[in-house]
């Protein structure tokens, strides 16, 4: 009987690995296609802001975020401003400004480095949005990169989630790169 559960098990094992082995290859596909579509979203188009929405929803949906936010360093060179935002809460996103050095956002401009932040409560970067609630804090997860043109940054591009739908991960902080590449063209 114990090796029959043995064998079992093995078989168990095997078929979880498969299963998980085409999950993963399946989000891959799925990224790849859509870094296909933002790259003709991007060659088709001349109105920037309305590109930078579509590439910004397109990121919420595949890395099944609560928020993504771009912004873009002002002509004064001190000032992040959001140029969009999509997600649960948009319009107080919106009206967020974070100085070069400032939270986690102008500290991933400065540094020019993506981070994934699982515990975003406790990094003592964070600044709460005006308008969200500060205990948000205490559930999301981060994945924040540098969006850089000719080796300097010129912005910065936000994705927020819900610990309890998963942590980020360095496939998903890739995607973002790639992303911010794209966006930054």
């Amino acid at each position: 009987d114990l090796d029959f559960l043995v064998g079992l098990g093995r078989q168990a094992a095997i078929a979880i690995e498969k299963a998980r082995l085409f999950h993963e290859q399946n989000r891959r596909s799925k990224i790849i296609g859509t870094l296909a579509e933002i790259a003709n979203e991007i060659a088709t188009t001349r109105d920037v802001i309305p590109a930078l929405e579509k590439i910004s929803q397109r990121a919420l949906e595949l890395l099944k975020a609560n928020h993504v936010a771009m912004y873009l360093l002002q002509d004064n060179n001190v000032t992040l401003k959001l140029v969009t935002a999509c997600g649960t809460y948009r319009e107080e996103i919106l009206t967020h400004v974070r100085k070069i050095g400032e939270g986690v956002t102008g500290n991933v401009f400065l540094n020019a480095v993506p981070e994934i932040i699982n515990n975003l409560a406790g990094d003592m970067r964070r600044v709460n949005v005006p308008g969200t609630p500060e205990e948000d804090a205490k559930f999301e997860t981060l994945m924040s990169c540098p969006l850089i043109l000719r080796g300097k940054p010129i912005g910065v591009i936000n994705a927020w989630r819900l610990r309890q739908d998963g942590l980020f991960n360095e496939t998903e902080l890739n995607f973002l790169v790639s992303i911010a590449h794209q966006a930054s063209i």
